[in-house]
């Protein structure tokens, strides 16, 4: 399982299909394959299989340093609703910034070729801070506003940052 979940990671993260995509047709790692590497399924976050103990030490902080909180999604708007979900996603990222002391980055970013997928890369100085962040007006509104305007339910990456260090983060 372990071996698995890292695999499917692996080839996700460098955009290769596995044995099980390219079975079924694809090229490229399905977004299912992609989440469950990741941990995520179904709007909760899973444990990912615990590192080798020397693995763990390897990628472990430095004593008494925090790391940031950093979310990666993949949102599917239905076509009808891109340019309303824009304004409204732009909407929240701007109070995230100015309001929230904990939000460090919040990008919206558009794909290339498909104008209806956005991606959100939101940094936050910890959990807490991103657990505060669910509870603002500017948030709230942004849930309620574009809840019926998903093609998909959205791919959640979570985890912490390896590089850079906090202390280089604006």
């Amino acid at each position: 399982m372990i071996v698995r979940a890292a695999l499917t990671l692996y080839l996700a993260a460098s955009g290769r299909a596995t044995g099980q995509d390219r079975a079924a047709g694809r090229d490229q790692p399905s977004p299912v394959a992609v989440a469950a590497a990741l941990g995520y399924y179904g709007g909760r976050v899973a444990p990912v299989a615990r590192l080798d103990r020397r693995a763990a030490r390897r990628t472990a902080a430095p004593t008494g340093r925090r790391r940031m909180y950093i979310l990666v999604v993949t949102i599917d708007i239905k076509p009808e609703h891109r340019e309303a979900f824009i304004e409204a996603m732009l909407e929240d990222a701007r109070g995230s910034r100015e309001n929230e002391p904990g939000c460090v980055r919040f990008d919206v970013i558009q794909d290339e070729t498909n104008p209806n997928r956005i991606y959100l890369y939101e940094v936050y100085r910890d959990r807490a801070a991103f657990e505060a962040h669910l509870q603002t007006p500017h948030f709230l509104k942004w849930q309620a506003t574009v809840k019926d305007w998903f093609a998909s339910p959205p791919v959640v990456g979570r985890g912490t940052n390896l590089y850079p260090p906090d202390e280089a983060w604006a």
